[in-house]
């Protein structure tokens, strides 16, 4: 009961990206206020539970499941409003939201997740900008060249995650017709783009490390080895745990190593 309140709604997942958006905080110095976290997490656990479960929650008319949705979203808008974003921050919202709406839903038979390989992709792409662009607008930070590379390994990071669950999703990607990693190259080969991608996460990790704290690079170097030495251990018939609990604790890994060495 515990494990599908917490991990199967979704709660978990979006708890771990909020710490990895507290991470990014540390790392750049800067401010989250807490409002702005709970719109982070909110957003995230809305997010996650109308595009993990939306055939759940569509067919089978449940009244608490969309009661759920209602709410969470309910919370979405009220920190929305509360937080007074700015203009840029607006347009941005509105662009990650409608990748996000074309990724759940077709419209005129059109699907992002349709795309070949873009899956995860998109996935990355839509975490790492909700997260950075945040921190950049809320605290006046400089997009230069140091904070891009720090975005390009966090994305890169992300990517390898985010390919990693498509292993777990491959009777259901064969079902939908989505083609992925696992899909075309085998699973053995999508390990090894994995950890193709966390060694370039690496390498922009290293082109960043002028600016960060030695805690700072160490927790997130040691993230990339054992995110990628755990990889190793995952196939399509592995526990549900072992995605929706332990992987998804990867993304708050940093955060953790950083405040054990700091």
């Amino acid at each position: 009961m515990l494990y599908k309140i917490i991990i199967e709604s979704n709660f978990y997942v979006a708890l771990m990206i909020t710490g990895l958006a507290f991470y990014v905080q540390q790392v750049f110095k800067s401010s989250y206020t807490i409002d702005l976290l709970l719109f982070i997490f909110f957003s995230s656990w809305f997010y996650y539970s109308l595009a993990s479960q939306n055939i759940i929650f569509f067919k089978s008319n449940k009244t608490e499941n969309y009661l759920f949705l209602t709410i969470c979203f309910l919370l979405v808008l009220y920190f929305l409003f509360k937080l007074n974003f700015s203009l840029p921050e607006w347009i941005i919202l509105s662009l990650l939201s409608s990748i996000g709406f074309l990724y759940i839903f077709s419209v005129y038979s059109f699907n992002l997740r349709k795309i070949p390989f873009m899956k995860s992709f998109i996935i990355a792409f839509v975490i790492s900008v909700f997260i950075f662009f945040h921190l950049i607008n809320w605290n006046n930070l400089n997009f230069n060249l140091n904070f891009f590379l720090f975005y390009c390994s966090v994305y890169f990071y992300l990517l390898g995650v985010a390919i990693l669950f498509d292993i777990q999703d491959i009777s259901f990607d064969i079902e939908a017709k989505t083609k992925t990693f696992p899909l075309y190259f085998g699973i053995n080969n999508t390990k090894a783009i994995v950890v193709l991608c966390f060694v370039i996460s690496f390498v922009f990790l290293h082109f960043s490390s002028a600016f960060l704290l030695s805690t700072h690079l160490f927790s997130f170097s040691m993230t990339l080895f054992l995110t990628g030495f755990y990889s190793l251990f995952l196939t399509e018939k592995s526990p549900n745990y072992f995605y929706s609990f332990l992987l998804e604790s990867s993304l708050v890994l940093p955060l953790l190593i950083n405040f054990l060495v700091a």
